[in-house]
Order: structure tokens, then C-alpha cells, then sequence
């Protein structure tokens, strides 16, 4: 395949991406003068370009959709379903064609003579007789290719459409936009993400060197090397980050095709759609995405006549919300139908057998929504074309958990259904917490982490059995544990006074891992296990510490399916779940702050927490700041009283807000946990909002909109 052939499948492929989207788009909104130009625009360089190349097929089928959409621009055609139809029909022509020019790198033999003869007839259609009277919309000047750009340059090609108006960038300007951006190779940004990697690793072990002596020489080289790292990482990241919207373009298309054939009213409302995660997580999102919606337009949205009769709007409304949350990206499909009726699932797992009708009496609401994620689970009344086989959410949740990811499902009879999907920002290099287990050590990504409980040898009594499972009570909630030593025949060398307790979230289950010790949290770089270790579920992978000893990586959700769990979170017979939308629980960060007690931010508010070397921190202008990635970062102490430089090191929140950033500077991070916040006490000085009890303490909230002016304000150094 040579060059150019290359650059016009590259330039094809990412024109025809939002095609889909913005022609179905079109079809709701058809006076959108820029949206068709931009389709129109799309055509007419794949037209264009393929001539020239040779690919008669192509051109064929390209050139006709061009003449349709071409008398939508003019007005003498009026878009409407029937019409789109045939325009997205000879839209799935020239993907086809496309798709099997890059995978041979010949055009394809095949008849189009149906969709040309299709879009034929709108052409010779009494509509085209100009006497319409729909007012001519403006025309917009047809930008060359960049590959034919690079013909013209090369002195291959001479015939360039030229602009329709004077206005029109010229050949030359196009050029320079041209030397602006730099097409890439994904295996190279592979191969550099690697590289990064491998640094981080070093990185890593010369940090560990140099804490054994901090008087060396070589501190300082290794602080600044760490630096370099951090931001090096950070800038390797971004080439691999893509806007999650590339996951869901072709979303727009299959709700509308869903809701022809089944003659419903669905609308499709999509936000978020520049929220950015790695090129390996967009695309494992795309299959979870297409199950998801899928069955919101099939099973949850009902016809009109039914949604009238249940007094709602006639048009269902399905909604995709992307956005970050805690150092993770979220992604809601939430839609306004039917709902799931938990009875319905109960009767279908007790008829398959996965659970006994005793136990299902006595399961919760949510517990029961968790048999939708079995193998084959369906209670659909017939099969369709569509849906119906019980193949779908199993893939979620399979393909969600593979990438470290979990999947959570809330309904409400009558009102609708929520599916949330919460996913890692990478994969190549995640934080996480390491612990010990005899004398071995376990890296748990900290993404499925969601607390760490210790339980002093007084408490034992917390713990308890039912029918043969191990629980712990935490905050009235009993939830299964599951003891790693055992899991991995370690032999017991260790007593301990202290039992502790990593609680775990994968795939909608809560559960926790007894280990030794909790060493510390680290970035890692994560390697694929070996060949000899593959087929054990509970590993994830592999990483290299600074000290260069090789350990496992645990994958939570393969450690439940090693023990043998199958229950998630049981509550106790004396307390009744509250309704899944009274209750809201948040992640939390605790930390000390110089104040008597514990004080606690949400999570969802903090950018990142740092270790920040006493000596790195400056004044300028009155204040202490921090050389950050590039930018000096204001810091403000937690606590008036703070000495900021005392110590070796500050532990830092780091916040944005918007383009700007600032930190708290405080004596520890604490822990992370997930509790409601109920303030019980007004807030008794500046800079917190009140006190609450989080995970069993009273703690004081504090108000990050107070430490922002803090930042902003002219310095006035206190300690």
C-alpha cells in the first residue's frame, strides 16, 4: 500500500467517524446550515480524493450521495427520514468499501446499483423541479485532502477542485496548517509509553536508595530526576488520551435505527463528550456502550401509547454523562422507560436455579439486579433480532472488570434504569497499595480500593458466620471476607493483634481481604503475568519495586471468584436497606491537618496528592508556592499554626480550578473512605462548613472555596 492510499484511509476513517452522529443529527435539526456543509464537506473529499486514485466503486456510490446532499445544501430537497435512510445506507456502502481497501489494499468487487438507484430517485423526484420555494443555503469553499495536498506538492496531480469562492484558503495556507500537527503510528506511542515505563521504574529504585541516605550527593539529582519523570510521564499520558465521544459516535445511529423498527420516539442526549481517558479504555468502553444502550432503546424505553398511558412524554429519553471523579472516569447511561422489576429477576433465578427461594426472599432490591450479570441471564418474553438471547450484560461487566473497571446497576420501577460505569484514566501506569502477607509482598491497584479497616484484637467480635461464609459488620452492613493467606496456601507465620482488612469493590461487590500489613502506595508500571501463572484469576499482572523484587498485581474481582464468593453485601437481618436514591455515599479523603482531630475534603474535589520536599518549597511575592509541573503552585496551610517548612517533607492536596491550581498543605493523609455526609455542627471558623461523623468520627469539612481565596490572596505569611 503506498503513502498515499494510506494518508486518504487515515483521512477517510476520521472524516467518516462523526459521519454517522451528524447525519442522523441532520435529521432532527435539518435547517443546521454547518452540520450539512460538514457532511457534505466529508462526501466531497472522499469523492474527490478516490477519482484520482482510481476507485471507481468508491466514486460511484460517493458522488451520487454527494449530488443528493448537494440539492439539501441548495434547498431544492427537504431532509426527512426516508431520505437520511438512503443517505446513511450509502453511508454503511463507503465504510465497507473502505474497510476492505485497508484490510487488501485493492477496491472490493460488489453491486451498489440498489443504494445509487435509491439516491437516483430523490435526484428525478418531483421535490427537484426548483420550485420548492425552501430559501438556497449559503455554500461553503471545499478544502483539498491533505494526501491530495501532498499530490499537488509532489507533482502528481494538477486538476485540484478549486475553492468555490475567493475567500477560500489556498493550497498554500492548507500546507501550513498541514506542518501544525504530526500524524503518529499507535505502535510508537506504545513503544514510548513503554519507555516511560521503564523509567518509572528506575525512578523508583533511586528513590528508594536515596531515603536511605538523605545527606548523599546525589539527593538532590534524584528529587530532580523524579521531577522530570512525573512530568514526563504526565506528558506521554496525554498522546495516548482520546475524548471518550470516540467510543460512542456510532451510538446516534443505532438509537435511531432501534426506534424505527420497533416504532418508538427516542432521543439521545449525550454530555461529556470531551472527557479524555486512554486509547486502550476507549476502546474497551465501546462493546459495555452498545449492550448498554441497546437495552435501554429495546427493553427500557416503551412505545408512546404505552408512556401515554403511564402519563409521561411520548419521546423516551436515553443519557450518556461523562465526566472525572476521584482520579477516575465516570460514565452514566441513564434512561427515563419501564425500568427493571426486581420480582420479575427474583422468579427467573430461582427458576434457573442460581438461588434458592428462600435465600432470594430475603435479598435486597439491589441484589437481586445482580443476576442480570450472569451468563445468559434474560427475562425477555421473546427473541429478537435485537435482544432477547441473554448475551449482554455479562459482556459488560467482563469487559469493564478486565481494564480494571466496575460496573454498578440502580432501577426504579416505572421511572427508568441507571447503569454507572467507573473506569481507570490508564492502565499503563496506575497507583496502588502495597501489603504484605507473610513474608511476600501484593500490589492492589488502588482504583478498586475502597477503604482500609483494622481490627484490634478486642473487636474480634465483629466478625461473624453465615452458613459457612466469613463476614465482618462494618457500619451496619455485613460483608463477606476472604482471608488472602489461605486464598494462596501461605503458611501462617505471623500472629498479629491487629486484623486488617482491605475493602475491595469489583464488579458491584464489597468485600474484604485480610492481610499482614499495609506497606505503602506507589505508582507502578504494569507488566502482563507470566505464562505459567495465567490461568490463576486473582492475578492481574506483575510489576518490578524499587529494589528490583518482581510482585504480583491483585485483580479483587479475580479473588472473588477464586473464594468462591458469589453474594456481594448482606445486610443484617434487624436493618432494612434504604431506598437506592435516599441514600447518596461519597468518597472521602481524611486527613490531619494541625487541628485537633480529623479533617476531610471530598474526593471528587481533590487533582492529586503529593509528597513535596521541605526544601523545594519557596516564597515569592509574600507566599509559599512550589515549582509543579512546569508552574509555581501556591501552597496554603490547613491550619493557621502550620509551619509549612518544618519536617523533611509536606504531604499536599493539589486542587484545580479551572486553568489554576493551588494546595493544601497538611501534616498527613489520613485515609479514603465512602460515608454520607449529615453536618450536625455549624462550622465554628472560617474555612470549614461543619462537622459530620465519617467512618465512625467526628470530622470537620472543610470548605475549599475559603483555601482557593486563601491562594489568591496577596501573600501575608503567617508561619
Amino acid at each position: 500500500m503506498d503513502d498515499l492510499l494510506r494518508d486518504f484511509l487515515a483521512e477517510s476513517a476520521e472524516n467518516l467517524a462523526r459521519l454517522d452522529h451528524d447525519v442522523v443529527e441532520l435529521e432532527r435539526d435539518p435547517s443546521n446550515t454547518d452540520l450539512l456543509n460538514s457532511i457534505f464537506r466529508t462526501v466531497h473529499t472522499i469523492k474527490g480524493t478516490c477519482g484520482f486514485l482510481g476507485l471507481d466503486r468508491l466514486e460511484g456510490v460517493s458522488h451520487t450521495a454527494e449530488s443528493v446532499l448537494d440539492l439539501l445544501r441548495n434547498g431544492t430537497l427537504a431532509a426527512n427520514s426516508d431520505l437520511i435512510s438512503d443517505i446513511l445506507r450509502s453511508v454503511d456502502v463507503i465504510k465497507g468499501i473502505l474497510a476492505s481497501l485497508e484490510q487488501t489494499g485493492t477496491e472490493p468487487r460488489g453491486d451498489d446499483s440498489l443504494v445509487i438507484a435509491a439516491l437516483e430517485a430523490w435526484l428525478t423526484s418531483t421535490a427537484c423541479n426548483g420550485e420548492s420555494g425552501v430559501p438556497t443555503l449559503p455554500s461553503v469553499p471545499i478544502m483539498p485532502t491533505p494526501a491530495t495536498l501532498a499530490a499537488v506538492e509532489a507533482g502528481q496531480l494538477t486538476n485540484v477542485e478549486q475553492p468555490a469562492t475567493p475567500a477560500a484558503p489556498s493550497v498554500e495556507t492548507a500546507l501550513s496548517a498541514m506542518n501544525s500537527s504530526l500524524r503518529i503510528n499507535v505502535a510508537v506511542l506504545d513503544a514510548l509509553m513503554n519507555l516511560a515505563g521503564e523509567l518509572v521504574l528506575t525512578r523508583n529504585q533511586l528513590l528508594q536508595l536515596s531515603a536511605k541516605d538523605e545527606a548523599s550527593v546525589y539527593a538532590a539529582p534524584v528529587q530532580q530526576l523524579n521531577r522530570i519523570t512525573a512530568e514526563l510521564q504526565s506528558a506521554v499520558m496525554k498522546t495516548r488520551m482520546q475524548p471518550v465521544s470516540s467510543a460512542w459516535s456510532k451510538l446516534p445511529r443505532m438509537v435511531r435505527d432501534i426506534a424505527r423498527d420497533t416504532g418508538k420516539r427516542i432521543e439521545l442526549d449525550m454530555k461529556g463528550a470531551d472527557t479524555e481517558l486512554d486509547r486502550q479504555l476507549v476502546q474497551a468502553l465501546q462493546d459495555p456502550l452498545m449492550h448498554m444502550v441497546r437495552n435501554s432503546a429495546d427493553h427500557g424505553i416503551e412505545r408512546p401509547d404505552v408512556r401515554r398511558a403511564a402519563g409521561k412524554s411520548d419521546v423516551g429519553t436515553i443519557r450518556l454523562n461523562a465526566f472525572h471523579e476521584g482520579g477516575q472516569v465516570i460514565v452514566e447511561i441513564t434512561d427515563d422507560g419501564a425500568g427493571i422489576d426486581p420480582a420479575a429477576i427474583r422468579r427467573k433465578a430461582i427458576q434457573r436455579g442460581l438461588v434458592r427461594p428462600q435465600v432470594a426472599d430475603g435479598m435486597n432490591d439491589k441484589q437481586v439486579l445482580r443476576f442480570l450479570f450472569e451468563p445468559g441471564f434474560s427475562t425477555a418474553d421473546a427473541v429478537t433480532h435485537l435482544s432477547g438471547r441473554g448475551v449482554g450484560m455479562d459482556v459488560v461487566r467482563d469487559n469493564v472488570t478486565r481494564v480494571g473497571g466496575t460496573v454498578d446497576l440502580q432501577s426504579s420501577p416505572g421511572f427508568g434504569c441507571t447503569v454507572r460505569i467507573k473506569l481507570p484514566l490508564t492502565l499503563a501506569i496506575v497507583p496502588a497499595l502495597l501489603v504484605g502477607v507473610e513474608n511476600e509482598l501484593f500490589a492492589f491497584p488502588q482504583n478498586c480500593l475502597v477503604e482500609l479497616v483494622r481490627v484490634p484484637v478486642e473487636n474480634r467480635l465483629a466478625f461473624e458466620t453465615l452458613q459457612g461464609v466469613p463476614l465482618y459488620r462494618l457500619r451496619e452492613a455485613l460483608i463477606p471476607v476472604i482471608d488472602l493467606r489461605a486464598l494462596l496456601g501461605l503458611t501462617r507465620d505471623t500472629v498479629t493483634d491487629v486484623t486488617t482488612l482491605v475493602i475491595c469493590q469489583a464488579g458491584g461487590s464489597r468485600f474484604g481481604v485480610v492481610v499482614d500489613d499495609v506497606i505503602d502506595t506507589q505508582e507502578i508500571v504494569v507488566k502482563p503475568v507470566g505464562r505459567r501463572v495465567r490461568h490463576i484469576p486473582c492475578y492481574a499482572g506483575c510489576t518490578i519495586l524499587g529494589d528490583g523484587r518482581v510482585i504480583m498485581i491483585m485483580d479483587p474481582a479475580g479473588i472473588a471468584t477464586m473464594s468462591g464468593m458469589h453474594s456481594t453485601e448482606l445486610s443484617p437481618p434487624d436493618v432494612q436497606p434504604a431506598p437506592l436514591d435516599d441514600v447518596r455515599r461519597d468518597s472521602i479523603l481524611l486527613f490531619e491537618g494541625g487541628t485537633d482531630g480529623l479533617q476531610a475534603v471530598m474526593l471528587s474535589d481533590v487533582a492529586r496528592l503529593e509528597e513535596i520536599a521541605a526544601d523545594r518549597i519557596e516564597i515569592a511575592g509574600g507566599r509559599h508556592v512550589v515549582q509543579y509541573r512546569g508552574s509555581l503552585l501556591p501552597l496554603v496551610p490547613a491550619s493557621p499554626s502550620m509551619t509549612i517548612t518544618s519536617g523533611t517533607s509536606r504531604s499536599v492536596i493539589v486542587f484545580n480550578e479551572g486553568s489554576t491550581s493551588f494546595g493544601i498543605a497538611v501534616n498527613a493523609i489520613h485515609d479514603i473512605v465512602e460515608d454520607c455526609v449529615n453536618l450536625e455542627i455549624a462550622p465554628s471558623r472560617p474555612g470549614v462548613l461543619g462537622t459530620a461523623v465519617i467512618a465512625g468520627r467526628a470530622t470537620e469539612l472543610i470548605d475549599v472555596s475559603y483555601y482557593m481565596a486563601q491562594s489568591r490572596a496577596p501573600g501575608q505569611l503567617t508561619a
